[in-house]
């Protein structure tokens, strides 16, 4: 029966009629660790410049930090202490994010207002900064460089309650947003959240859904997966492998799920 898991996330609930709301701030029991935000609001007043900076250049406060402005050519990325985020140039768009985990150089992101195909279930990415931060990998869009200083570090409120603190390697790790990109006519979009709940969109019911999903990892590259729909309470099984971003269902192979991008250092 596991075609049962792929088809109940194509066609079972389309009937549903759940609405996407903001992000929750309930606490739930997983493999995660708990902790507090290490991020502090700095106490400096230097502004920001906006001319680019170099290496040496970068404040202590910034190392490891994301709030500030980045700039790469026709495009400028913008985050400030409280998780308000804003692209102009050749994308536009803004909103607020949560954290989802922080790994020293690198955080997961969950970006809210970037897609609005999506229904505002959100969006993860994965930034990966240098040593002084100074120049940050973010997603797809690739390498940004900091304008200035900042006076500020990332808010402890826009953590997520269960946000990872221990590093994994995202490339066979299901946190994170996958979209299913061959083997149907319509794309389907599935969050993993940190916190064991899971925000589902697809193109062809047109509407966001919610549930519950855990994991059994039987090796490096394959795990067992089962997902809990809010909707109906109806609980799916089946097994899965994943490999360099790529996860497919065993006995659906045709269908291909693509991790969001994982950036390598910059």
């Amino acid at each position: 029966m596991k075609w049962i898991g792929l088809l109940c996330t194509l066609f079972f609930i389309s009937a549903c009629q759940t609405k996407p709301t903001t992000p929750t701030t309930t606490q739930s029991s997983t493999s995660s660790q708990m902790q507090t935000s290490s991020s502090s609001q700095a106490t400096t007043t230097s502004q920001t410049t906006s001319s680019t900076m170099s290496s040496s250049e970068v404040a202590t406060q910034d190392q490891e930090n994301l709030v500030g402005t980045w700039q790469q050519p026709n495009q400028q990325l913008t985050v400030d202490a409280l998780g308000n985020w804003q692209l102009t140039g050749n994308i536009n768009s803004s909103g607020t994010l949560t954290v989802a985990a922080d790994f020293e150089q690198t955080k997961m992101l969950k970006l809210y207002g970037f897609n609005s195909n999506i229904a505002g279930i959100g969006t993860y990415f994965i930034a990966k900064l240098n040593d002084d931060s100074s120049k940050m990998n973010f997603g797809y869009l690739g390498t940004f460089t900091r304008t200035g200083p900042s006076a500020e570090a990332l808010s402890p409120t826009i953590y997520q309650p269960a946000y990872l603190t221990e590093a994994i390697d995202f490339s066979n790790h299901i946190i994170g947003t996958w979209t299913l990109t061959e083997g149907i006519e319509f794309r389907d979009t599935r969050n993993f959240n940190p916190d064991g709940s899971l925000d589902i969109f697809s193109d062809g019911r047109g509407e966001a859904l919610t549930g519950q999903y855990s994991v059994n990892y039987l090796s490096d590259t394959r795990l067992e997966l089962t997902m809990t729909y809010d909707e109906t309470g109806n609980s799916f099984t089946s097994t899965y492998t994943i490999i360099d971003g790529v996860m497919r269902e065993e006995g659906f192979e045709d269908y291909k799920w693509t991790r969001n991008t994982v950036p390598t250092l910059p």
